[in-house]
């Protein structure tokens, strides 16, 4: 739930300040291949979540971690947004360590709730990585994909 609603709150900003709309539209539909990408993998590896977890049982398997492939995708596409947007420089730093710690911050917290192997935690990061490049090499290597303003 909290996904949706940063989604809706950066849709909005992104809407309201009549940048590029579709940088954030590559994220999102980048974000919807990663996650279903991450569903097939994990019927193909078919990996059973470990035994003792903290609160509640997490359904389905455990290879690789849908949240740490989610965190990595979302927030560090985000982060490429961020540092290739024209907001100041301290701006871009404080954006930059916020995204950075909360992606940390999810793969941490599933490996301290037991509902992941840490080669989960990898797997899912570096899946994540993985289609964030995607995300990267669209609004890098397109026009119509730039994100910094072309001096206008």
């Amino acid at each position: 739930m909290p996904l949706v609603a940063v989604s809706a709150v950066i849709a909005a900003i992104v809407f309201a300040s009549h940048e590029r709309v579709l940088p954030a539209m590559t994220v999102f539909g980048v974000q919807v291949l990663s996650q279903t990408g991450n569903e097939v993998c994990k019927r193909l590896f078919v990996r059973k979540r470990p035994e003792r977890r903290i609160g509640r049982e997490e359904p389905g398997f455990s290879y690789p971690s849908g949240h740490a492939t989610t965190a990595t995708v979302f927030y560090g596409s985000w982060l490429l947004f961020v540092l290739l947007s024209d907001l100041p420089a301290y701006a871009k730093l404080l954006l930059a360590a916020l995204l950075l710690f909360w992606i940390a911050g999810i793969d941490w917290s599933r490996l301290a709730l037991g509902a992941h192997y840490p080669t989960d935690v990898a797997g899912g990061t570096l899946f994540g990585l993985a289609w964030m490049c995607a995300c990267a090499a669209a609004m890098l290597h397109s026009p119509a994909f730039a994100v910094v303003p072309s001096g206008r």
